[in-house]
């Protein structure tokens, strides 16, 4: 796993996102001191809130973290719920 000091975050904006597994977690949204929020979809939009502990590596192209597809599912109803509020 790369540090996080090495990661370009202004540059990782509107870029891809995928668990290791090749799961889409959609577009990067925004970056946050704790978390990246991403955005899967246009009309049916599916949201992901996840740590930056778990960032893998960004490749210029796509950010992948370090989850499953299971894990990243418990992400977005997090995301979801607070979208909500």
């Amino acid at each position: 796993m790369k540090s996080q000091a090495n990661i370009p975050w202004r540059e990782v904006i509107k870029k891809e996102a995928r668990c290791l597994d090749e799961y889409d977690l959609g577009e990067v949204q925004e970056v946050h001191s704790d978390f990246v929020l991403t955005q899967k979809g246009v009309v049916d939009r599916k949201w992901f809130k996840i740590p930056k502990s778990l960032v893998h590596e960004f490749d210029g192209t796509k950010l992948y973290f370090a989850c499953t597809y299971q894990e990243a599912s418990e992400y977005s109803e997090a995301a979801d719920e607070e979208r909500k509020e």
